[in-house]
């Protein structure tokens, strides 16, 4: 092969020819220029990359980093390593051969740079790596996979070093404690972790003892985490020694608390499946294929053989014949066809037959098989039948319907009684009772049969039609109740019914005639009652709770219908508990009811109830509110006529009075003045005559003392003839009662003012506290204006006659009440006050609680006439003591008044 120029040049470095050692080195070297072409190459490289030779290797690779490199960058690496350090060894990368596949190689190299510094070429060598990167891998693989088996495992390594005190924690180790990934401990706080008591003395002295004589362990303890959590671990420690003395202890923990759970729960398991293998009743016998008794298990008591005689022995050699052969043709069943039906055979023990049934599976290559004693059972089921033949005689010869379903209620027995209703029995068996039910009915029986499924306990009783053969209907009483079985759940449903269709007939009539009663009650307004002396109970119907203010009819204690009833006529209806025999006493009474405030009066008539034997009174009640109302409504008619027929007769009284009282009253105002005068005019001769003589008398006192009086005499004769011309006024207005002009728009507050222009030196007379209150725009009422200020001037006077003391107050104040459409004024004093007595009689004409002191007792009554007449009210509060207000309140004017 002919040499290129660099190759020549290469082997003359030498002073020799190094061919052959260049094709036979064990690694591929190679030169190349820094654009990245072979310049030289040995024949490990070509083979190294797939080439036949040196030369075809150099020819076919003209740009290394994109043919050679499996990524070109590390190309690129490679070049700057090189020129910054001028050599660079074990630079590994992948690179690919000549068929694509890829490889790793191992770059040592260095740069040659010319005069100038500047990098002329690369000279190198290269060994192929592939193998121990494998191996590397593989290595790397395996030390993940035990990381991750290790953790997997819950299995963490410890290293305790003696001479400098430290513990070491591996990862695991940390997470089995829950403490953080820095966290180092010491031998102390290590110890610690371990649950105190007996687990914490355990791992102390395993580990001292190592320490001591390097005996290792392997403990399983439990200890309390970082996070307070309890776990189980199972620990191993070994010991290391230098001359004698430890040096280091290491070992592994692992976590096992999933174990130990699992364990525990698995002891637990084992133990109730003995205690229930304890409790079956059932002996169980493990056989081969050859009949011979293997092993055995019984609860206490049940096997009937002592185990010495069978074990090992062949069927044959300890069971009856029959029973053996039994045995062995169930072993042979199963054998050839992996299964066999249980089979029952009877047996004789103790001189006594017993009965038995045999089940038998495979157990591996042998079987097992399960032996029950079925002697109680079968007797029991004897004497059931026994005892199904008596109650089938019973019900086919009862008059009520008994009739069994499962629980969807299809019939599965029905007694000879069905025959009522026409049907063939042997055709009903498996129909349901749905289908001769009433389709009325349906829907009541659906519900309360899926109410009494969802119960599952007691019994359901109803009354429905059932349909006939021939279409007509029967009302049947049905009770149903569930029948359960042996372990207690339901299986069937038994249902006896009886025919009430008579019962039924005089109940509608009944209900009729109840109905009847009610509206007979209704329209009379009366309701039955019953009081139970044993009880206390008093029991009204609904028209006897309408009347009482009940919600419905029903009992009651009879203290609550005493409430009812107003204080003074509650002693008449407590009397009804001495009516409860023995006593024979009826009655007959009224008395009203106050029932939430409401008033009513009702009639209460009652009687003991002879005819039963319990303690009852029995009677009526009537709501007589309205012949009441109407009874006291005349009354108080009547009164009226009367009172007016008196009130025109002191009419006509008082006005003939008036008229006798005013004339000789005429005399006395028309003479006095001249009495008055003529003593005026003899005063000076008198005097002169008294200065002459002596001192002289007139009617019996002497003139010195008479001049003094005489004056006071005519003043009083001045007064008395007033007052008696003021009381024969107020006489003739009541008698007369004269019209009044309610065809004026009045302002109350200017009605106010003129009454307090009037009396204003009265008021200042009898108090220094005087107030006035005048609510502004007052709406205008319509009436008469002198009268309201009559009235208005009569009650200030009244006002200021009650104080007792001129500091006491008298106030005046005006008001509208805008939501009763009305005007009103008030007078409020501070004076001595009216008794209740005396409230009830103050409008009263003459009556007056001022007679001593001159009042007729006509301004209230009068008052009061002229405020009716406005269509208004005069309202009276008072308290001796304690003052008296009085309020007067009329209607105010319309707007169709003012438009009209």
């Amino acid at each position: 092969m002919p040499k290129l120029p660099l190759e020549q040049d290469t082997c003359s470095i030498f002073g020799f020819d190094c061919r052959e050692i260049l094709d036979n080195a064990p690694v591929g070297i190679f030169i190349t220029t820094p654009g990245g072409r072979y310049v030289m190459a040995n024949q490990t490289l070509a083979d190294m990359y797939g080439y036949d030779s040196p030369r075809a290797l150099m020819e076919s690779v003209t740009d290394i980093a994109g043919q050679i490199y499996v990524a070109p960058r590390d190309r690129d690496a490679f070049k700057h390593l090189v020129e910054q350090q001028d050599r660079i060894t074990n630079f590994e990368s992948t690179r690919m051969r000549r068929d694509g596949t890829v490889f790793w190689v191992s770059l040592n190299a260095r740069a040659e740079r010319d005069a100038r510094g500047k990098v002329n070429r690369y000279l190198g060598f290269s060994t192929d790596i592939t193998e121990r990167k494998k191996l590397e891998q593989t290595l790397l693989q395996a030390n993940q996979s035990l990381k991750q088996s290790s953790r997997m495992a819950r299995v963490g390594g410890w290293e305790l070093n003696l001479a400098t005190g430290v513990l070491h924690y591996s990862p695991i180790t940390r997470e089995i404690h829950e403490v953080e990934p820095d966290y180092v401990p010491n031998l102390e706080n290590a110890l610690n972790f371990y649950k105190e008591g007996e687990n914490r003395q355990k791992i102390i002295e395993v580990v001292s003892r190592c320490m001591e004589s390097g005996d290792s362990y392997d403990v399983e303890l439990q200890i309390v985490t970082a996070k307070g959590n309890d776990r189980w671990i199972r620990t191993m420690g070994e010991a290391d020694f230098q001359n004698g003395r430890c040096v280091r202890i290491f070992g592994t923990i692992q976590d096992i608390t999933g174990c130990k759970t699992a364990r525990e729960q698995l002891q637990a398991s084992e133990a109730r499946n003995k205690a229930l293998l304890n409790a079956l009743p059932d002996m169980i016998f493990l056989f081969n294929r050859q009949g011979v008794f293997l092993d055995f298990h019984a609860s206490h008591g049940s096997l009937l053989f002592d185990p010495a005689d069978f074990l090992g022995r062949n069927a044959h050699e300890v069971l009856p014949a029959e029973t053996a052969d039994l045995v062995v043709f169930q072993i042979n069943r199963i054998a050839a066809h992996g299964e066999c039906d249980a089979l029952g055979y009877e047996a004789e023990v103790n001189g006594e037959i017993r009965y038995f049934e045999s089940r038998m599976v495979t157990c591996g290559a042998d079987f097992l098989a399960i032996v029950r004693d079925l002697t109680d059972l079968t007797r029991s089921q004897e004497t059931l039948r026994d005892i199904s033949r008596q109650l089938g005689k019973i019900t086919d010869n009862t008059t009520d319907l008994v009739a069994l379903t499962d629980l969807e209620g299809n019939f599965k027995y029905l007694s000879k009684s069905h025959q009522l209703l026409g049907y063939d029995i042997t055709s009903m068996i498996g129909e349901n009772i749905l289908d001769f039910v009433h389709p009325e009915d349906k829907p009541k029986i659906i519900s309360s049969f899926e109410d009494f499924l969802a119960g599952r306990d007691g019994a359901r009783k109803g009354e429905l039609r059932y349909l006939c053969a021939d279409g007509s209907h029967l009302w049947l009483e049905t009770v149903g109740s569930f029948i359960h079985d042996d372990l207690g759940d339901l299986k069937e449903i038994l249902f006896t019914s009886r025919d009430v269709t008579e019962r039924k007939k005089y109940e509608k009539a009944l209900l009729q005639r109840n109905a009847e009663f009610k509206a007979a009650e209704r329209l009379a307004r009366m309701g039955a009652w019953k009081y139970d002396s044993d009880s206390d109970v008093f029991t009204g119907s609904e028209t006897a709770a309408e009347i009482l203010g009940l919600r419905s009819g029903g009992s009651i204690p009879f203290d609550e219908v005493l409430s009812f009833i107003h204080e003074e006529d509650r002693s008449l209806m407590a009397d009804i508990r001495g009516c409860a025999p023995p006593s024979t006493l009826s009655f007959d009474f009224d008395l009203r009811l106050d029932i939430l405030g409401s008033k009513k009066w009702i009639r209460v008539v009652g009687a003991r109830n002879d005819n039963s034997g319990d303690n009852a009174v029995l009677g009526m009640i009537m709501d007589i509110t309205e012949k009441k109302v109407s009874e006291i409504q005349r009354d108080e008619q009547r009164e009226q006529l009367i009172q007016a027929s008196k009130m025109a007769s002191l009419g006509t009284l008082v006005a003939g009075v008036a008229h006798e009282i005013s004339n000789p009253n005429n005399l006395i105002v028309l003479n006095a003045p001249i009495l008055e005068r003529v003593w005026n005019e003899s005063l000076p001769i008198l005097e002169k005559h008294a200065h002459h003589k002596k001192d002289f008398e007139l009617a019996g006192t002497p003139f010195s003392q008479m001049r003094d009086h005489v004056l006071e005499l005519f003043s009083g004769i001045h007064e008395g003839s007033r007052r008696i011309t003021r009381i024969v006024t107020e006489l003739k207005d009541f008698a007369r009662q004269s019209s009044l002009n309610m065809t004026e728009f009045v302002d109350i507050n200017n009605v106010a003012e003129s009454a307090l222009a009037l009396i204003r030196k009265t008021i200042h007379a009898h108090t220094d506290n005087f107030r006035i209150f005048l609510e502004p725009d007052l709406p205008l009422t319509l009436g008469d204006s002198q009268k309201l200020e009559q009235v208005m001037v009569n009650l200030l006077i009244n006002a200021c006659q009650a104080l007792t003391d001129k500091t006491q107050a008298v106030a005046l104040e005006t008001f509208s009440v805008e939501e009763d459409k009305a005007v009103g004024f008030k007078v409020i004093d501070q004076g001595e006050g009216i008794s209740p007595d005396m409230l009830d009689r103050i409008l009263d004409p003459f009556y007056s609680t001022r007679h001593g002191v001159g009042g007729t007792g006509l301004g209230l009554s009068i008052s009061s006439s002229i405020i009716q007449n406005h269509k208004g009210a005069m309202r009276f509060q008072s308290h001796p003591g304690q003052g008296t207000t009085v309020t007067v309140i009329i209607p105010s004017a319309s707007p169709e008044t003012f438009s009209t």
